[in-house]
């Protein structure tokens, strides 16, 4: 069961008094009133069909509830306990059916009016002689005869020794107290029929309540037996040639209707199926059934399965006979409790206590324990007759599991072997499947598929009656005649010893004949099937034959095992072979004489004991080939136990090559996109060197104007800035292959010898954050930072001088003079140029977005924003018009310098000097000493580029 066993969930039936409650229903209709047993009865009822709904309604798994108990909760859900009735009687009834004193004002003041006058009476008698009792309700004394003259004799007791009277002044009193318990029993009977009122306008839900409370009981019994015996959940099959019948629900569930109006055949229809919902719930795998299918009762291929592979008729594979496995577990529950006696009474011999908690034997279940788990192992399994139990509690046998496999088109089995082989105790346990399994109760077996046989017809055992002038013989031709007359489609017919009772030659004729009938077989041909199927055990030869007598596979042979080398039974099925009826050795295992045998075996003859050698050599290939199927199973369950397993790897492995596929795909596209920019980087160095170098001739052929000069100097300070800082840095650390720089790296930068982290990449152009300061860089000035990533303070190898502004500086690079020693230097030849000018925050480069003013050419004084930033050379969008002008020729649109007042502002004229700007306040505080302008140098430098 379900919640039982996987839930934990117990379904509890304790207090119910269905006969008593029903019968307390029936009395309300008719509004009679209710006793108080009876109503305490009913409150118990509804308390239990209250906790019962509310139990199937709670059960839940991680809160949510298990789809196998929907047909329980659509059972319940109907369920109406009316716990307002047991309220209602409860505060009137007690436990015992006793009336409360407070279930109304007049029971109240009857009761202490009554309890006044029983306490008069007593105080009355106290005193007085003889003997206080009761007699019809009224208080009296016992005297010995003669009672006084005064005194009212109301009766006799002890055979006359004993006269019974009441004083004069008692009379009054037992008055009283009579008119107190008449007033008593008015107030309960007004509240008995106020109760019953209250019961009469519910009785509709508390019939359908004690329905459903008796519906669940049936089902519990019917699951708590199937796991006790371990059966399995039945599959009908759809025999072959047969149509199901969808427009009633006959008996079969394949043929035949319901007379009636279609409604009434509709709702007859829903409640079967709501009943077979509740016989066999979707539990599959919970009963060693491995998760078959449901019933066949779609129409779709009788006795096929979801992938059409051609099925059996009957399949009860490992059927165990119900009554003998019931009467193990019997014998063995009978024998635990006479153990457990006989334990404790040795424990009570020796001193010995029980244990705290009061339980005897290993499992722990005490004394009343119904099943023991070494036996129902046994009975599970099937296994022969071995017996079970411990040391000290009698050995049980349990029954032995056959096979029962039915081809699909056969319609007769005939089972043969020895005696006391098993044959008619597999035929009865087939026949109580089919009943089982048609009133909705598990078999025990590992599979049960099997029709739906409507009725089961039997002739076993001898029914002679000597009253009746029956024989043996007479009295199984009027069960066979009977038989035949009820067979039908639907019917299982059981027939035991079929054509015994008579002569040898004439019964075989007859049981053939009669099987033939029953088959649907006869000597004009195929004619209308009598019986769905039939089983019977014989021991003639001639009915061996009929299987290969009738072609179309109607007919089966199954014979019961015997061991050659214990001489005895294995209480197996083997299909497809006939049988031996192994007399001669059943005979010498019951110690008949052996000479007696000997001569039994010479009278047989010498053909038959080749038949039976025949025989006897098919069972030995039937066992080999037993073996074979048996190893074949168990490759194949190796097989599917280890295939998920294999799936599973498969599927790990796959999905480490689609991850390594993937991360080999990024790593291309990412080495593509890195060799990319490293490309561009590349070019775009050589563009600089190129430029470089065309700068450097033009300048050394003095074939260039002043900008371009001012460009060269400009390079040839950044360039020189770069060696420097390497040389500071020491021998640049080793670029890892393809290393382009990603935002947030730590990197140091070539030309400034400054550290910071990439706060952007755009193209070839990288912004750094050193400290305060952002420097936009070309991605070949910069190489990654292998030390610590820590903010290092840049400063100068020499000492600060004030720095003059952008124009001057690049003068005294052209000069090869400082500007402040000009007129010292006047006469010396002039060192190299040095570029160690200290660039101020207004010497920032201008670049792409940044609005600029042109401080040369034709179109002096523009003012525009750049666009485009090519290495030093500018493209200005002023307006509509687009000027190109190198950087040295542009500056930043807010930052005019004035003249020697130093002011600067916005709109003021610059003064004239080939817009070479004066040094600041600033500069000349710090200088203390400014230099006198050197006007003759730049004179001739300005006549050189033709500036005036």
């Amino acid at each position: 069961m379900v919640m039982e066993n996987h839930l934990g969930a117990s379904i509890d039936f304790g207090g119910i008094m269905s006969a008593e409650v029903r019968r307390a229903l029936y009395k309300a209709e008719k509004y009679a009133s209710l006793g108080g047993d009876e109503l305490a009865a009913m409150v118990a009822f509804i308390a239990s069909a209250s906790r019962l709904k509310k139990t199937v309604e709670n059960v839940a798994v991680n809160g949510v509830p298990p789809p196998e108990l929907a047909p329980l909760r659509n059972i319940v859900a109907a369920m109406a306990p009316r716990p307002e009735v047991a309220d209602a009687i409860k505060t009137c009834v007690d436990d015992q059916g006793g009336f409360k004193d407070g279930a109304s004002p007049e029971l109240r003041r009857a009761r202490s009016q009554r309890a006044a006058a029983e306490a008069k009476l007593r105080r009355a008698l106290q005193n007085a002689d003889g003997q206080v009792t009761t007699h019809q309700g009224r208080v009296v004394l016992a005297v010995t005869p003669p009672a006084p003259p005064s005194a009212l004799v109301v009766g006799v007791a002890a055979g006359g020794g004993l006269v019974l009277i009441e004083p004069p002044g008692v009379v009054m009193l037992n008055g009283q107290l009579a008119q107190c318990v008449a007033s008593e029993e008015s107030a309960i009977d007004a509240i008995r029929r106020r109760l019953t009122a209250a019961v009469a306008a519910a009785t509709p839900d508390l019939f359908s309540a004690l329905d459903v409370v008796t519906r669940l009981d049936v089902i519990a019994a019917r699951a708590r037996q199937a796991s006790a015996m371990n059966a399995c959940r039945p599959t009908f099959v759809l025999p072959p040639g047969r149509a199901i019948d969808r427009t009633g629900v006959g008996g079969s569930g394949f043929s035949g209707g319901v007379d009636g109006s279609h409604d009434e055949t509709r709702a007859l229809r829903e409640a079967r199926e709501a009943e077979k919902a509740t016989m066999f719930p979707s539990s599959a795998g919970y009963r060693g059934d491995d998760g078959e299918g449901g019933d066949h009762d779609d129409g779709e291929g009788a006795g096929e399965d979801g992938d059409g592979a051609v099925e059996l008729l009957v399949e009860l594979a490992g059927l165990r006979q119900p009554v003998l496995a019931a009467q193990a577990i019997r014998a063995r529950r009978l024998a635990r409790r006479e153990a457990a006696k006989r334990a404790a009474l040795s424990k009570k011999r020796t001193g010995l206590e029980e244990g705290p908690d009061g339980r005897n034997g290993r499992n722990g279940r005490g004394d009343d324990s119904d099943v023991d788990d070494d036996l129902l192992l046994g009975v599970r399994r099937g296994v022969d007759p071995r017996t079970y139990g411990d040391d000290d509690v009698a050995r049980v046998k349990g029954p032995v599991a056959v096979d029962v496999f039915v081809p699909l088109n056969a319609r007769c089995v005939v089972i043969t072997g020895p005696n006391t082989g098993g044959k008619t105790a597999a035929m009865k346990a087939v026949g109580l499947a089919s009943l089982m399994a048609r009133s909705g109760l598990f078999v025990p077996a590992e599979i049960a598929r099997l029709p739906w046989f409507d009725s089961v017809l039997v002739d076993i055992g001898d029914s002679q009656d000597l009253m009746q002038s029956l024989s043996t013989f007479s009295a199984r031709l009027a069960k066979q005649r009977a038989i035949l007359s009820a067979a039908g489609p639907d019917s299982l017919v059981l027939m035991d010893e079929v054509g015994t009772g008579t002569s040898p030659a004439e019964g075989a004729a007859i049981g053939g004949a009669l099987l033939e009938r029953l088959a649907g077989v006869g000597a004009g041909g195929t004619v209308f099937n009598r019986a769905g199927l039939t089983l019977a055990t014989t021991h003639h030869g001639e009915l061996k034959a009929l299987k290969y007598e009738h072609p179309g596979g109607f007919f089966e042979n199954a014979a019961v095992e015997f061991d050659e080398a214990a001489l005895a039974p294995t209480y197996r099925l083997l299909w497809g072979v006939p049988g031996r009826s192994r007399a001669l050795q059943i005979a010498e295992r019951f110690g008949l004489t052996p000479a007696v045998v000997d001569d039994a075996r010479a009278a047989l003859g010498e053909g038959r004991a080749t038949l039976e050698e025949t025989i006897g050599a098919l069972e030995t290939a039937r066992r080999g080939a037993d073996e074979d199927i048996k190893r074949a199973l168990t490759l194949l369950w190796n097989v599917d136990r280890t295939a998920p397993r294999i799936a599973a790897a498969q599927a790990r492995v796959d999905a480490a090559e689609e991850a390594a596929d993937v991360k080999l795909a990024s790593g291309i596209a990412r080495a593509g996109r890195d060799r990319k920019t490293q490309l561009a980087a590349a070019a775009r160095r050589a563009q600089v060197e190129v430029a470089r170098e065309k700068r450097g001739a033009a300048l050394a052929s003095g074939a260039t104007d002043f900008a371009t000069a001012a460009a060269a100097a400009r390079a040839a300070e950044a360039e020189a800035k770069r060696a420097a800082a390497a040389a500071k840095l020491g021998p640049p650390a080793k670029v890892p292959s393809g290393w382009c720089p990603d935002v947030g790296d730590p990197v140091v930068v070539l030309t400034t010898g400054m550290q910071g982290k990439v706060r952007k990449v755009a193209g070839s152009a990288v912004t750094v954050q050193a400290g305060l300061m952002q420097l936009k860089v070309d991605v070949a000035d910069v190489r990654p930072d292998t030390d610590a990533p820590k903010q290092q303070k840049v400063t100068n190898a020499r000492p600060r001088m004030p720095a003059g502004t952008r124009a001057a500086a690049r003068i005294d690079a052209l000069m090869g003079v400082d500007s402040r020693r000009a007129v010292e230097r006047k006469n010396v030849t002039p060192p190299p140029p040095s570029f160690g000018y200290d660039f101020d925050a207004d010497d920032d480069v201008p670049t792409t977005g940044d609005k600029v003013r042109i401080i040369g050419g034709a179109n002096k004084g523009a003012v525009g924003t750049v666009v485009v930033d090519d290495g030093g050379l500018l493209t200005v969008q002023t307006g509509r018009a687009v000027l190109k002008c190198p950087v040295e020729g542009v500056e930043f649109a807010s930052k005019v310098v004035g003249g020697e007042g130093g002011g600067a502002g916005k709109g003021k004229k610059k003064k004239k000097g080939g817009g070479l700007p004066s040094p600041s306040k600033d500069i000349r505080k710090a200088s203390q000493a400014p230099s006198p302008k050197p006007s003759g140098d730049v004179n001739d430098l300005m006549a050189k580029f033709n500036r005036k």
